[in-house]
């Protein structure tokens, strides 16, 4: 069982190094690693996180582009987008450069089963792969 104490809803983090002074994102929901010694006198660190989490309504393109250009550099080694007005999950893992490797969708009605903090290859339905570019899956043609 997941230990609340390892969650944190809308909290900074800190994401790669030389970006924490002008950006400290706010992930809907987080779930750090463990509890460091020195937790209350700095933020998490994106290697500090196997989740991220953005509930997106109109914010979608933004979670979808440049959050993920913020969370991968930072080593957070799962982001997922919940996009509500297409009600897809968008789970990003591997960081890769400022990118992710692979990227799921699955659509509406699915399980996830946490096995552990690590979701990638779990029971989720992948639909399909996330193609570069895109900013909501269910707004191309």
């Amino acid at each position: 069982m997941l230990d609340a104490n390892l969650i944190q809803v809308q909290l900074p983090i800190e994401d790669a190094a030389g970006d924490w002074e002008r950006s400290l994102p706010e992930p809907d929901l987080a779930v750090l690693q463990e509890i460091e010694p020195d937790c209350n006198e700095r933020h998490p660190r994106g290697d500090e996180l196997p989740l991220a989490i953005e509930v997106a309504g109109t914010t979608v393109a933004f979670d979808l582009s440049r959050k993920v250009a913020l969370y991968a550099p930072a080593g957070v080694r799962e982001y997922w987008v919940l996009d509500l007005p297409c009600r897809l999950l968008v789970v990003h893992c591997q960081p890769f450069g400022s990118a992710y490797r692979p990227v799921e969708l699955s659509r509406s009605s699915y399980n996830i089963n946490l096995r552990g903090l690590f979701i990638c290859k779990s029971e989720m339905r992948a639909a399909s792969p996330l193609i570069a570019g895109r900013t909501s899956p269910c707004h191309q043609p």
